[in-house]
């Protein structure tokens, strides 16, 4: 049996765990997950308070400890756990330049004599390091990694760019589909109001103007749902009214992951018009994967990443293009064949990649390539 450890912040969410948890349900791994205690999270003027209970059972270990914060947060009594599972892999789930992530690899690598270690990067803009700390930071995760998994082929560049001579792996273990998937296609008629949505944060770099000044030239009695939250949003509900298109556009607000399935279901598409900046663009897209999963047929720009997780299993346009956004949208709206089509393409798309067991398989390969299986 094969000892994993997995370190990383974003455990403090259960679905983040859903990859990990499959390679010690479906691939027989001895897996430890290593988790904050706590997390407190701000957004849009609300706070959230994550608190992670431990977790165990045969082949699988969920550890809350400690993380400092600050510049230079790490975990706290780290030692005893890699001494305790002793690990053949570590995986640091995070950034790879974080402080937290090069001080756990490098302990790793002093305890468990030398694991293959795994670090993560979803950065896909080749932000300048030019202050010493952020240079040091950089030499220090590339010599602590022995892979690195990029969440993209940009982000993969980033680090080419950047001297990283080590494995890179294009796939992004906190990406997995979390919504309850495997629908079939939905068996919408002409007859039902078609009804496009939106997931993700209402600010204007992912593109909801652009969605609502698109939604304004669609006629009849099709319907708009945006889902989440984010700092545009009163903003956008004043452009929805300018064009006199409340009574055709619904907010649902935030909604947790583990309750998509419901809101995904009540979607003839999903569109993800996202906007590239300087300093941002599209670095993977979960909510693509969730809707393709669950038989939405996804449109979406081609800003950064989105191209790559939609592949030929839905529609792309240029950025910031409205006019070929409204042809996307009408092309599925009109033609029931075409919306069936992606449909059934974006669903074996998603459950071949995306699904927390299609993901744990791409893992297993990479450990298995580097002789750690």
């Amino acid at each position: 049996m094969t000892r994993l450890l997995a370190i990383a912040s974003a455990f403090v969410v259960p679905e983040n765990r859903s990859v990990f948890k499959s390679l010690a349900d479906d691939y027989g791994f001895d897996v430890t997950l290593v988790s904050p205690a706590s997390w407190l999270q701000s957004r849009y003027g609300a706070t959230e308070v994550f608190r992670v209970k431990p977790e165990e059972k045969e082949g699988y270990r969920v550890i809350p400890l400690r993380l400092t914060t600050g510049t230079c947060g790490r975990y706290r009594d780290l030692v005893p756990e890699i001494r305790r599972s002793r690990p053949r892999i570590v995986v640091c789930a995070q950034e790879f330049n974080s402080f937290a992530t090069i001080h756990s690899l490098f302990l790793a690598r002093i305890i468990a004599r030398w694991p293959l270690t795994m670090s993560c990067s979803l950065q896909n803009i080749p932000y300048s390091l030019n202050r010493l700390r952020h240079r040091v930071r950089k030499c220090a995760s590339f010599a602590a990694s022995d892979v690195i998994l990029a969440s993209c082929t940009d982000a993969a560049n980033v680090l080419k760019s950047r001297g990283y001579r080590g494995r890179i792996e294009v796939t992004y273990p906190l990406g997995a589909a979390a919504a309850d998937g495997g629908h079939p296609p939905k068996t919408t008629t002409r007859h039902s109001p078609f009804t496009v949505g939106f997931v993700g944060r209402i600010a204007a770099e992912k593109g909801v103007f652009d969605l609502v000044d698109a939604w304004a030239r669609m006629e009849g009695t099709a319907r708009l749902l945006f889902v989440g939250g984010g700092p545009d949003r009163a903003r956008l509900e004043s452009r929805i009214a300018e064009l006199g298109l409340t009574s055709r556009v619904d907010f649902a607000g935030l909604v947790p992951r583990s309750e998509m399935a419901a809101y995904y279901g009540g979607m003839d598409a999903l569109a993800i018009p996202s906007l590239s900046t300087p300093s941002w663009k599209e670095q993977f897209g979960v909510v693509l994967a969730e809707a393709m999963l669950m038989g939405v047929p996804v449109v979406g720009s081609n800003s950064g990443a989105i191209p790559e997780v939609i592949g030929d299993a839905g529609l792309i346009f240029p950025e910031g293009d409205v006019s070929a956004l409204v042809t996307c949208l009408n092309v599925l709206r009109m033609n029931l064949v075409k919306r069936r089509d992606f449909s059934m393409r974006g669903l074996a798309r998603a459950q071949a990649l995306y699904t927390p067991k299609a993901m744990a398989a791409q893992l297993v390969e990479i450990f298995s390539n580097m002789g750690a299986t």
